[in-house]
């Protein structure tokens, strides 16, 4: 991995914003990727290249939100939400529902044990951003 201007990049020339993320996230999305090339702020894709922040697909080319892609999951991204003000993305396939949250990656269920542990109080405006989501998502994967 070698940051090139504001980008994490790796030996597949996919790369990740350095404002983002940090070099050990970049290299655990790195890790993700299955036969990509050239693709931008991507994780858990295959076979995919020169795409633009993708979760999960496989066999795409030039896409940006998996909004052209017919082999896409369901997906919901969320705007900026919790600690970090960033996006959530929630995406589904054949294998159940996952989540990508900042450095977290994982099943539904353990992303909102997560959300719990990491806010034990349920006050806590973070963890009602996030249980919030958590909500529209089951409704969007039921």
């Amino acid at each position: 991995m070698k940051k090139v201007n504001d980008r994490w990049v790796d030996n597949n020339n996919n790369s990740w914003s350095s404002t983002f993320n940090t070099e050990e996230q970049a290299i655990k999305k790195s890790e993700t990727l299955i036969n990509c090339r050239g693709c931008s702020d991507c994780c858990g894709c295959r076979d995919c290249s020169d795409c633009c922040d993708f979760r999960g697909c496989s066999g795409c080319r030039g896409c940006s939100d998996c909004s052209d892609c017919k082999t896409q999951p369901k997906i919901y991204k969320t705007k900026n939400i919790g600690s970090r003000k960033s996006s959530t993305t929630f995406f589904q396939n054949e294998n159940g529902i996952f989540v990508v949250c900042g450095c977290f990656q994982g099943t539904f269920n353990s992303f909102i044990e997560k959300v719990k542990n990491q806010y034990p109080d349920k006050t806590n405006q973070h963890r009602i951003e996030y249980e919030k989501e958590i909500e529209i998502a089951k409704i969007i994967f039921k």
